[in-house]
C-alpha cells in the first residue's frame, strides 16, 4: 500500500506494480487522455476532478501533471497546456515531466473530451485494482508469519482498500473507516515528534503548530529555523532536535515577503543554495484564493509544490474574517485537510489587542486572535511576548502536545537568525529558583514567578514542572509545614546538592 508520503511528487519517478493482465502501455496511454482531456475542455475539469486523486496514476508524472491541474483549477487559472507548463515551471517540475512537448502528446492522445470521463474511471478501476492486489499480497505475507495479530491488522487494510470502490465515483471517504479496535489499540506507543524530546514536545506529528505574538518579537525568526530544520539544514531549534522531512516545503509568504526573506537570509549559508533551490518553494503575497471559502486549495497548493510541510505566514492573511466562527471553521478545516494528506502544518499569527498590544502580557488561548477554533484545531499554540526588536523575549506554552515546556526566556541573535534559551533566567528556570531558596521553593511561589498569577491551574502546573525535575534527579521534595486550614501541607523543593565525585 502507499504510504502518504507517496502522494507528494519526487524523483526518480518509479512506477507502480502493475497486476497480471494490466498492460503498462494500455494504462499510461489512458492517462494520458485524461490529462490531455482536461487541458482541453473547462468542463472535463469539474467532471474529473470529483472521481479522480493525484495517487491514482500508474505514472508518477501523470499524478504531477494532474495535480498542477487540480490547484490551477482551484483558483480559477487556466487549464491549458501554456498555462500548466507556466505553473510547473515556477514549481520546477517542468523538465522533471518531460517538459512542454511530453504536454502537446498527452494533448494529441485525446480521441474525444466528450469520453473523458470515461476514462478517468478506467484510471480509477486500474488504480484500484494495483491496490487490491498489493493489499492482497500483503495479506499473503502475513498469512505466512502465522501471527494472528499481525494478519488481522493485513486484512484489516485490504478490507479498507476495498471499501473505496471505484463505482462511488473517486470519493474515497470509505477508506477513512477503520474498527474500532485498531483505532485504539494499534496507535503507536510513543507520537512522533517533529520537535522536541523526550515530555518536552513543541511540534507533534499530524497535528498543527501555531507561533503568536505582537510584530517584531521573532516569529519569523524562529518559524524561519523550523523551516531550515526541516530541510536538513540544522539539527536544532531553541536547544530542542527537529525531525527532518522528505518532501519540500512550501512557504506562503503572505505577509511583508521582502521582511521574510530578509530574516530567512539571516538564517542561511552559501553553500545552502542548492538545497534551497531544489525544495524551499516560495509563495509571495496575498493567497490566490481565500483558505477558509477554499478549504481545499491549502492540501492542493502543498499537492503541486510537492511539499510535506507548509509554513503559513500568517493566518491573518489566509483568510479574511477571522473573528467569525464560520471562517474560523472553515480555515480550520483547510488545515486538517492539509494534516490528513500527510502534509506537516506550521502557522504564524497574532494575539488578541486587547491582551499584548495594550501592554498585557498573553498567557491563555483566549488570548490568541480570533475565532476559538483557530487555537482549537492546532496541537500546540506558542506565545512570544516582548517589545519590537528586543534582543530577549518571553516563550508561553499555552497548548501543549504532552508537558508545558516554558515559561523560557528566549534570546534572539538578530544577526546570525538564530535563537537559543537563556538557560540562566531565574524568572523561568525552577532549578535555579529552588536553587535560590534556602527555605525551599513552594509552588505557589514558583506559580508566581512563572505565570505571574496563583490560581489553581497555575499552581498545579508549577508543581508538575517541579516534579519533573525531581524524576530527573535535579530537585529533591520534602513535605513543608502543615496547613493552617487542615489540609495537606505542601511540599517544598530543593535543589540536590552533589560532591565533587558527584555523589548526591
Amino acid at each position: 500500500m502507499r504510504s502518504r508520503k507517496d502522494h507528494f511528487w519526487r524523483l526518480p519517478m518509479t512506477l507502480e506494480l502493475v497486476p497480471a493482465g494490466d498492460s503498462k502501455v494500455s494504462t499510461e496511454r489512458i492517462e494520458q487522455v485524461v490529462i490531455g482531456a482536461l487541458m482541453v475542455s473547462p468542463d472535463a475539469v469539474a467532471e474529473v476532478l470529483p472521481i479522480l486523486q493525484a495517487s491514482d496514476f500508474y505514472k508518477v508524472a501523470h499524478g504531477v501533471i494532474y495535480s498542477t491541474i487540480a490547484a490551477n483549477a482551484a483558483i480559477n487559472e487556466p487549464t491549458d497546456p501554456l498555462a500548466v507548463a507556466i505553473t510547473l515551471d515556477k514549481i520546477g517540475d517542468l523538465q522533471r515531466v518531460g517538459g512542454v512537448p511530453y504536454l502537446h502528446t498527452c494533448q494529441a492522445a485525446v480521441p474525444t473530451v466528450a469520453s473523458a470521463t470515461w476514462y478517468a474511471r478506467q484510471v480509477k478501476e486500474r488504480a484500484f485494482a494495483r491496490r487490491t492486489e498489493q493489499s492482497a499480497a500483503l495479506v499473503a505475507e502475513a498469512a505466512r508469519t502465522g501471527d494472528r495479530a499481525v494478519i488481522a491488522r493485513a486484512y484489516d487494510q485490504m478490507q479498507q482498500q476495498l471499501a473505496a470502490s471505484p463505482d462511488e465515483g473517486g470519493a474515497g471517504w470509505k477508506s477513512q473507516l477503520s474498527n474500532g479496535a485498531s483505532f485504539i489499540f494499534d496507535m503507536p506507543d510513543k507520537v512522533p515528534v517533529i520537535w522536541g524530546s523526550g515530555d518536552d514536545v513543541l511540534w507533534v506529528s499530524g497535528e498543527a503548530l501555531m507561533i503568536c505574538g505582537p510584530q517584531g518579537v521573532g516569529k519569523t525568526t524562529i518559524g524561519g529555523q523550523l523551516v531550515m530544520a526541516r530541510l536538513g539544514l540544522i539539527p536544532e531549534v531553541l536547544g530542542w532536535p527537529v525531525t527532518p522531512g522528505e518532501g519540500r516545503v512550501l512557504y506562503l509568504a503572505m505577509d511583508r515577503p521582502q521582511q521574510a526573506a530578509r530574516s530567512l537570509a539571516r538564517i542561511v549559508r552559501p553553500e545552502w543554495r542548492q538545497v534551497l533551490e531544489e525544495r524551499l518553494i516560495v509563495w509571495q503575497g496575498p493567497p490566490p484564493a481565500d483558505f477558509a471559502a477554499n478549504p481545499s486549495l491549502m492540501v492542493e497548493m502543498c499537492r503541486a509544490a510537492g511539499a510535506d510541510t507548509i509554513m503559513v505566514d500568517s493566518i491573518k492573511d489566509a483568510a479574511v474574517g477571522l473573528s467569525k466562527d464560520e471562517v474560523g471553521a472553515g480555515y480550520n478545516r483547510a488545515r486538517q485537510l492539509a494534516i490528513r494528506s500527510g502534509v506537516q502544518v506550521l502557522e504564524l499569527h497574532h494575539q488578541r489587542k486587547s491582551g499584548g498590544e495594550q501592554g498585557k502580557k498573553p498567557n491563555s488561548l483566549s488570548d490568541v486572535y480570533g475565532s476559538t477554533w483557530i487555537p482549537s484545531g492546532a496541537g500546540s499554540v506558542i506565545v512570544l511576548w516582548g517589545e519590537a526588536g528586543d534582543p530577549v523575549v518571553d516563550l508561553l506554552h499555552v497548548k501543549q502536545a504532552r508537558n508545558d515546556v516554558g515559561p523560557l526566556a528566549i534570546i534572539h541573535d538578530h544577526l546570525a537568525g538564530r535563537s537559543e534559551v537563556d538557560r540562566g533566567d531565574a524568572s523561568t528556570d525552577v532549578v535555579l529558583m529552588a536553587s535560590r531558596c534556602p527555605n525551599g521553593l513552594s509552588p505557589h511561589q514558583a506559580a508566581k514567578q512563572l505565570y505571574g498569577r496563583t490560581e489553581r491551574n497555575d499552581i498545579e502546573r508549577a508543581r508538575r514542572k517541579l516534579e519533573n525535575h525531581v524524576r530527573t534527579g535535579e530537585l529533591v521534595s520534602v513535605d513543608g509545614e502543615p496547613n493552617v486550614n487542615g489540609g495537606r501541607p505542601q511540599k517544598l523543593y530543593f535543589v540536590v546538592r552533589r560532591s565533587i565525585s558527584g555523589a548526591a
